[in-house]
This record gives C-alpha cells, structure tokens and sequence, in this order.
C-alpha cells in the first residue's frame, strides 16, 4: 500500500513562494515510495487569495494519511493550520527528512487509531501510539 503524503511548509512571503523546496521535497519522498501531494502543484494561478488556496489545500489534505514537514513549518499560519487539521484527524506527522528515514513507506501506514499529539519536531508518530487526544 502507497502511503499519502500532504506536504506542508511556508509560501507566503518567500522567493518564488518556496515553491523550489516543495517541489525537491516532492521529488525525494516521490523517490522514496510515498504517493505526495504537493499543495505548489494544486493552485498554479498567480494572484490566487489566499482563502481559497487554503481552500483548495485542505481539501486534499484530508484525502492524505501523513503530513510531512517542510523546515520552518510553523512560521507558516497556512501550514500551522494544516498541521491542526491533520491532528485532529489522526493523521501521522512528521518531517520531511522523518519519512525519507523511515525504513519503508509501508512501515508509515495507519490503522485508524489516535497518536498521540505531536509537537513541533517530533517525528514522525506510530500508529500503536496513543494519547489523550
């Protein structure tokens, strides 16, 4: 089974809204067997309010298993809320370099169970994980 994974880091505010590091970051979990999805690949309009690429984002976060993390994640106010929906839906979170270490993309499956909340940093959290969320 194909793991899917919601990429998640800052644009706002940064050269060619970071668009570069999403796409390397999407070629090496691509490499490395995850099925991604890229939020610079779903609104390729220039000028796109922000509300509605939130819009469109969220969407396809929620069709995901894991999120993965971009470096200065949380300075983004989009990805923070991405980081709170994927929470509270029990999806696995981790950084990017967390699931290129990750021994295979199966071993990143999920049951269905709750993980523990994550904190910023964390790695990437276990399906047998659990917690008080």
């Amino acid at each position: 089974m194909t793991v899917r994974v919601y990429l998640s880091g800052p644009m706002t505010g940064r050269p060619d809204l970071n668009f570069p590091a999403f796409t390397a970051a999407a070629t090496q979990l691509r490499a490395a067997g995850f099925e991604v999805v890229n939020p610079a690949e779903l609104v390729t309009t220039p000028g796109t309010p922000y509300g509605e690429c939130m819009r469109i984002d969220i969407a396809a976060l929620v069709t995901c298993q894991a999120l993965a993390q971009l470096p200065d994640w949380s300075e983004s106010r989009g990805a923070g809320v991405e980081f709170a929906v994927a929470r509270a839906i029990g999806m696995r979170v981790g950084s990017v370099d967390d699931f290129l270490k990750a021994s295979s993309p199966v071993d990143l499956t999920v049951d269905g169970s709750a993980p523990a909340p994550a904190r910023a940093g964390a790695g990437v959290l276990s399906s047998d994980e659990r917690g008080n969320a």
